[in-house]
Order: C-alpha cells, then sequence, then structure tokens
C-alpha cells in the first residue's frame, strides 16, 4: 500500500522538523565550545592508564598519556605552545564496545576555567566478553583555563607525571 499525498506531506514536515531541530542543537553546542573541532583524536580498548581525565600541555606529560594509552605507533607530535592533549581512561570493563567522544571544550561562568566537552557510550548490542580498558586521546587547541570535567573537578596531568619525584637541588 503506497501512502497517499497527506501521509507523505505529513512525513516530510516531520523530517524537516527533526533536521531542524538538529541544526539548531548543532548550533547550540558550537556556541558552548571555545576551542575548535579536535584536530587529532586516538582510541583503543586495551590502554594501561586508571581510571580518570587526564590533560598534557607539555612534552613530559604528553609523552606520559601517550604511555598509558598502551599505543605501539609512534607518538604524534605535539606543540607545546599551541596544542594541549585530553585523554580519558574508563578502566577495566568486561565487554568490548564503549565508544568515548571528546568534543572540545565549553565555557563556564568562571573565568580562567574551562569544561571538558565529551561523551561516553556503552554498548548499544551484543558485545564481545573480553576484559577491555577503554580509552580515548584528543589534540586540542591549547587553553592556559584550568580544566574541568562534568561534575566541576579539576583535571590534572597524567599519573607517571604526577608522581614523579621531585628532586630538590640546594
Amino acid at each position: 500500500m503506497t501512502p497517499t499525498t497527506p501521509q507523505r506531506h505529513t512525513t516530510n514536515i516531520a523530517l524537516s522538523f527533526a533536521l531542524a531541530l538538529a541544526t539548531f542543537l548543532s548550533a547550540q553546542q558550537a556556541k558552548a565550545c571555545i576551542t575548535p573541532p579536535v584536530s587529532e583524536y586516538f582510541f583503543g580498548d586495551f590502554g594501561f592508564g586508571p581510571p580518570g581525565i587526564f590533560v598534557a600541555r607539555t612534552q613530559e606529560e604528553w609523552e606520559a598519556l601517550w604511555v598509558l594509552s598502551g599505543r605501539q605507533d609512534e607518538r604524534p607530535a605535539l606543540n607545546e605552545d599551541e596544542q594541549m592533549a585530553v585523554g580519558i581512561f574508563l578502566g577495566p570493563r568486561s565487554t568490548g564496545g564503549y565508544r568515548i567522544d571528546i568534543l572540545g571544550l565549553k565555557a563556564t561562568e568562571t573565568e580562567g576555567v574551562a569544561q571538558l566537552d565529551y561523551e561516553v557510550a556503552e554498548p548499544d548490542a551484543v558485545a564481545t566478553q573480553v576484559l577491555t580498558t577503554p580509552y580515548a586521546i584528543a589534540i586540542l587547541n591549547r587553553t592556559s583555563d584550568s580544566l574541568i570535567d562534568e561534575t566541576g573537578r579539576e583535571i590534572d596531568t597524567p599519573p607517571a607525571v604526577m608522581n614523579k619525584p621531585k628532586i630538590h637541588v640546594p
């Protein structure tokens, strides 16, 4: 049975409304972001990092963040003057299929503080039953603002850098 003209017209109106709503929401999200989209993105299921979110603004921090990912490929260059890297590590999970999207940074009401904008999607279909440690790393335009997560907690440097012994030379 083929739809009559009125039904087809109603479907077109519904599709037009959905498209307009998606465009509006996308524009609202773009207004909230203070950085352009992510310039490089890396992800995987077998990182070594503890659960958490970390920011790398120096070469030492970037190296530590890359090590936490467990990646064997060459670490991309990070221009410390213009870029920073952010990593999200979910920690051990009993299945595959997790997705982490790092979208950028959002302005906050507090000057000098930016919020990391990201989404974590759990598996929505049958997933492999294997121990994974999902992660995502994004290279963003650098900001000197303090970074916070969605709970308002400050995002710190990777653990390998935080726990490095400090040598005091008199």
